[in-house]
């Protein structure tokens, strides 16, 4: 079974900022699953199971960037139902808002191969499907 397509996949997704008013864009690399070369406002992966939401936040900011957390902070939920290259997928996404030192930040160049730091509203183009309805709910946590 796919998760997402066979069956609702669980995802974490941790919105990075620096504690200055910037947050983390990454842009996806050719080891990434899906959507190479858009740009992705999270951390994040879909959970294990077994797994508890922050542990597998946690686990994914070490595959992913390297580091870990040094505050999570709980947002919200958002359900996502996207069409990626012909195929219906359905996801809920467990979002959290994490504060992280830009010094530690490694990329491994496959899952992600830039990183850029921005003000919540100015983010690079072309970004991921969907980030729009992300943006618009968390919005007031950035400001």
């Amino acid at each position: 079974m796919k998760k997402g397509i066979d069956c609702v996949g669980i995802f974490t997704a941790g919105i990075s900022h620096d504690g200055n008013g910037n947050v983390l864009f990454r842009r996806r690399g050719p080891g990434a699953r899906d959507e190479r070369g858009k740009w992705d406002p999270g951390v994040g992966g879909s959970l294990d199971h077994g797994e508890a939401l922050e542990d597998s936040l946690r686990r994914e900011f070490q595959e992913e960037v390297n580091t870990e957390p040094l505050s999570m902070e709980f947002l919200g939920s958002i359900e996502k139902f996207r069409t990626l290259e012909g195929v219906e997928t359905h996801w809920i996404g467990f979002f959290y808002k994490c504060l992280i030192d830009p010094e530690k930040v490694v990329l491994d160049g496959q899952e992600a191969d830039e990183l850029i730091w921005s003000p919540f509203d100015q983010y690079p183009d072309p970004m991921m499907i969907g980030f729009e309805d992300t943006f618009e709910k968390f919005r007031k946590h950035f400001q």
